[in-house]
């Protein structure tokens, strides 16, 4: 199980009668008295198995949104990490004067979430410039 209370995010490694300890991605070992979680909201990340990834970019609008969104979803089918269901969604959000903005929905694993999340930035980032696409600054 993974926990997330606000700041701490990691995998619970033991619940005992008093205490629970959670192990944080980054290697440290946090130690909550079960009085306190008892009183906190907590978030389960790995629960459903499955997280949604949310990337938001903005482009401006010389560039034709249907071109973009091909390149951006057959970037995403290709990477292995994607979940096929529940299926990708691609589309624009708002509009102001630097362009429009994109909305990136992809699902990925719960476990090694972050990896594929830095991963799916860079295939994307990498599929853009092949295609020749100029992001707003």
């Amino acid at each position: 199980m993974r926990l997330f209370v606000p700041c701490i995010e990691g995998t619970v490694t033991t619940i005992t009668i008093f205490y629970t300890i959670v192990t944080t991605f980054d290697n440290r070992t946090v130690i909550f008295p079960n009085s306190k979680l008892s009183n906190e909201v907590i978030v389960n990340l790995s629960r459903e198995g499955r997280r949604r990834m949310d990337i938001e970019v903005t482009f401006p609008y010389d560039l034709p949104f249907a071109q973009l969104k091909s390149v951006i979803e057959s970037a995403l089918h290709a990477n292995r990490d994607i979940l096929k269901e529940p299926v990708t969604r691609v589309g624009i959000i708002s509009m102001d004067e630097k362009g429009y903005k994109v909305s990136i929905n992809a699902w990925s694993k719960a476990h090694g979430y972050q990896d594929t999340r830095q991963q799916v930035y860079e295939v994307i980032m990498e599929a853009i410039a092949n295609a020749g696409i100029k992001m707003t600054a």
